[in-house]
């Protein structure tokens, strides 16, 4: 892998001599929320008013309407991320996957060309062990409260919060600029707010129940959430119980909204946003009982595996919305672009900016069930296409679904394409998952050990 590095980053060198990288390298922050639908973000035109901090960045920055992930959980959709590669070629697809070293990462490209990498994410499924570190100069998997422990129950404390991340953020960041203050930096952050178990702060809830009509019930209801008895309504909720579920979730939102807001402001004060390209964007959504299922990582349907995507430039000062179908492999090569870095010839993805315009399609695929973990198998989708408004789904078993977005946004009609463009969709999809065939990794697994599995544990992941 260095081999092949050191070869194409030789190569690149000639070409920015060419086309000019920037005089001074810009610093890179690439933010993603751990289950965090489209939908709940203002600037798609969300009324919940749940960011306003995430919409005034989007006041200076491109929004890209129609972004998809890749897979349908977190470690195939970050792994796409970093390799600008699809599932079924850097072969994660577990609990237990490792990202092999032959996979080459936008850390790795950064680091090639003179970036400082620093890597901090709250969700321990992107444990350093599984690969997610290759490039970084440091990665951390960021801890919450209390030690993690055995539990029946999901328990929120054991999930770390975006404060917690922040200060871990701060103190790296203050030693690379006191040590090595004209190195250019490439921020990885990841949270998980969104994604259960949910653990809002009270006055966050408090100020989202009294929306309802009945606050003093809603209150009651949420308060069940985590008890015993209610244990099995997680998975099939009455409508009074998914509301209060969803009630958490968007206190998680927003509160997440707020903590951006002072790393945002840590990051102005420092000088590392004076002259940085931001990204902010989610690994995938979640399921609200809106195809019959709660949560996340057996499906593809829009609530999964459509994500917001916001770039902002350097010098960018307006809002610029860009209706084009992109991918999460597309961020890789749009940050190289903006950095004046070639992109390695691994990468499947475009850069996005300039917006390149045309027809594009977005592709998504479950090489695997995440529920293999628990012992339970419950995939229901297999792969995707989305091109423009329509989209194609096949399903485990064989079944093709088709829907019409710009009339059907919800998915409720699985028939909703005329035979002309469903045979088109269906070969792009064929075409799509024979260049996912190409170049594959090796598949490795690392076995969990006993702490691993007791915070997995503790988040609800393993029983």
């Amino acid at each position: 892998m260095l081999r092949r590095l050191r070869t194409w980053a030789f190569l690149g060198s000639s070409v920015l001599i060419a086309c000019g990288r920037p005089a001074r390298p810009p610093n890179v922050l690439l933010i993603v929320i751990d289950t965090l639908r489209a939908d709940r973000v203002g600037w798609y035109g969300d009324g919940r008013r749940l960011t306003p901090f995430l919409d005034s960045l989007a006041a200076q920055g491109t929004v890209f309407s129609h972004a998809y992930a890749q897979g349908s959980w977190t470690a195939p959709s970050v792994a796409s991320l970093l390799t600008s590669r699809y599932p079924s070629q850097h072969q994660v697809s577990a609990f237990h996957s490792v990202l092999a070293d032959e996979e080459v990462t936008l850390a790795e490209v950064l680091g090639q060309n003179g970036w400082v990498n620093g890597g901090f994410t709250a969700n321990v499924v992107l444990d350093g062990r599984l690969g997610y570190r290759q490039g970084f100069d440091s990665w951390v998997v960021v801890e919450g409260d209390v030690p993690a422990r055995a539990s029946f129950l999901p328990d929120a404390r054991i999930k770390p919060r975006a404060r917690h991340v922040r200060e871990q953020v701060r103190v790296w960041l203050d030693t690379v600029q006191r040590e090595r203050p004209a190195t250019p930096i490439f921020l990885y952050v990841q949270y998980m707010e969104p994604h259960t178990p949910y653990g809002p702060p009270r006055e966050l809830v408090d100020r989202l129940l009294a929306r309802h009509a009945d606050a003093g019930r809603a209150r009651a209801v949420l308060d069940a959430l985590y008890t015993l008895p209610n244990l099995h309504r997680w998975n099939r909720p009455d409508p009074e119980f998914l509301t209060s579920i969803e009630d958490l979730y968007d206190a998680e939102v927003s509160d997440l909204d707020t903590e951006l807001a002072r790393l945002f402001a840590d990051l102005e004060r420092s000088g590392f946003l004076a002259n940085a390209i931001v990204v902010v964007t989610a690994d995938h959504g979640e399921e609200f009982m809106d195809h019959g299922r709660m949560q996340h990582g057996t499906s593809l349907y829009e609530e999964i595996i459509h994500v917001p995507l916001l770039v902002r430039a350097p010098g960018d000062t307006r809002r610029r919305d860009v209706a084009d179908t992109v991918q999460l492999i597309d961020v890789a090569p749009t940050v190289l672009r903006l950095a004046g870095v070639p992109p390695p010839s691994s990468f499947e993805g475009r850069a996005l900016l300039p917006p390149a315009g045309g027809q594009a399609i977005a592709y998504s695929e479950q090489t695997a069930d995440p529920s293999e973990v628990l012992g339970v198998k419950s995939q229901r989708h297999e792969r995707a296409v989305v091109a423009g408004t329509q989209k194609v789904v096949l399903a485990v078993g064989g079944g093709v679904e088709t829907y019409d977005l710009a009339s059907d946004p919800l998915e409720q009609h699985a028939d909703g394409l005329p035979a002309p463009d469903r045979t088109r969709l269906e070969s792009a999809m064929a075409e799509s998952w024979r260049r996912a065939q190409r170049h594959p990794s090796p598949h490795r697994r690392l076995r969990l050990d006993a702490p691993m599995k007791d915070r997995l544990r503790a988040l609800g992941y393993v029983q």
